[in-house]
């Protein structure tokens, strides 16, 4: 509108995350000099995404964006962004399923209090929409690029990500590959290294483990494939677990199908986490044996032979 200091106009944005979520949907709005927007709504809704918007962070697929009659996409980012202050509140979730996350602070929370909690904070039907609904178990977001997954937190990875590519730093990424795959997208372009975990074959083998099935992560490995990715494929070897034939075969099956995978790297267990443990007093949910050399190389020459990669041992 003429005379708006900035004037949205019938912006879209969709994710395409494996539901094609509508983030936000033919929205319009116009501010003017002196005046103030607040935007409210229930999770979901888009009120982050408008803010993010705003930074270009994301661009429009449909409509325009324009601050003092400037089309953002004309805009340089860096100047942009010295003028746009976005805070965001980040929720940390620990290791434990959705129902221990919001029980966490009190002891004895009965099934009905957590439900009766989430409803009021508008989060039941989506909790409710998760396969296996409160008993979901999600992850910590961590702190730095490898402390965590980082695309739990896309938006902080890609502006590190960017930041260290502009001064010409080379990049890696440590990453379990579950996560939305256009946020994957649009880190990839300045990550010069996947650090890829493969931990599990087959999506039951892989939930009992890790706690979400393997094919979402392996759709996000084909799109690697598809922008030309350099990914190392990092495979956590645990007696008594995960080294079995079948797993061993997978890991050589992976390498081969895509070409995004340079390198496979077996990750021997070890026994450092033990006292870590110990210090946040846990319980030791595993303490068995170290694999062997032998074994190791073993495995290593079959899935070199298999792949047609190179195959290394940490």
């Amino acid at each position: 509108m003429e005379n708006a200091i900035l004037d949205i106009q019938n912006v879209s944005v969709r994710f395409a995350n494996g539901s094609a979520v509508q983030a936000v949907e033919q929205v319009s709005l116009s501010v003017f000099p002196s005046d103030k927007l607040c935007i409210i709504g229930e999770t979901g809704s888009g009120k982050s995404t408008i803010a993010l918007l705003l930074a270009r962070l994301y661009d429009p697929k449909e409509g325009s964006i324009t601050i003092g009659g400037v089309d953002l996409k004309e805009m340089d980012q860096t100047a942009l962004r010295r003028g746009v202050g976005v805070v965001l509140p980040e929720p940390f979730l620990f290791s434990r399923t959705v129902a221990q996350n919001i029980a966490i602070t009190k002891d004895g929370v009965s099934q009905a209090e957590i439900e009766q909690a989430a409803k009021e904070a508008c989060l039941h039907d989506s909790i409710s929409s998760f396969q296996d609904g409160y008993d979901t178990v999600v992850g910590e977001r961590g702190v730095t690029l490898s402390g965590g997954e980082p695309l739990f937190q896309p938006d902080f990875a890609l502006e590190i990500l960017r930041e260290a590519k502009d001064r010409g730093i080379s990049t890696a990424i440590e990453t379990s590959g579950f996560g939305d795959p256009e946020k994957l997208r649009a880190c990839a372009e300045y990550i010069d290294v996947f650090l890829f975990d493969y931990k599990a074959t087959g999506d039951e083998m892989h939930k009992e483990f890790c706690g979400v099935p393997q094919s979402p992560i392996l759709k996000n490995l084909s799109l690697l494939d598809e922008i030309g990715a350099n990914v190392v494929l990092r495979c956590p070897i645990i007696t008594g677990k995960n080294d079995i034939p079948e797993h061993i075969a997978g890991i050589a099956a992976t390498a081969k199908a895509h070409s995004s995978i340079h390198l496979i790297q077996l990750e021997p267990y070890h026994k450092l986490g033990i006292s870590k443990s110990d210090k946040l007093g846990e319980d030791v949910l595993y303490d068995g044996a170290v694999p062997a050399r032998a074994a190791l190389e073993a495995y290593c020459a079959e899935i070199s032979a298999a792949s047609g990669k190179e195959c290394t041992i940490s």
